[in-house]
């Protein structure tokens, strides 16, 4: 009877450690989603910033003006 009770307790102790490593893997994976999301937002918006600069650039405009352009991306975001 002890050992059988020794059993469960192991058992339980186990499919517990098995559940928490589970909830840490899908926190991990949330967490590593998460980050590429803002990865692949700033990735957007780098190129974003590019197309307004070498629109600007093929105008011939100034710096001024492209720093405005850049401005205003910045403020719309």
């Amino acid at each position: 009877m002890k050992e059988e009770d020794e059993d469960n307790e192991i058992s339980a102790r186990r499919e517990t450690a098995i559940q928490q490593s589970g909830k840490g893997l899908q926190d991990l994976l949330i967490r590593l989603n998460t980050k590429e999301d803002r990865q692949l937002e700033r990735l957007e918006d780098v190129e974003r910033l590019t197309d307004i600069i070498h629109a600007h650039r093929v105008k011939r405009a100034r710096s001024k003006e492209i720093a405005c352009a850049i401005i205003r991306f910045v403020k719309e975001e």
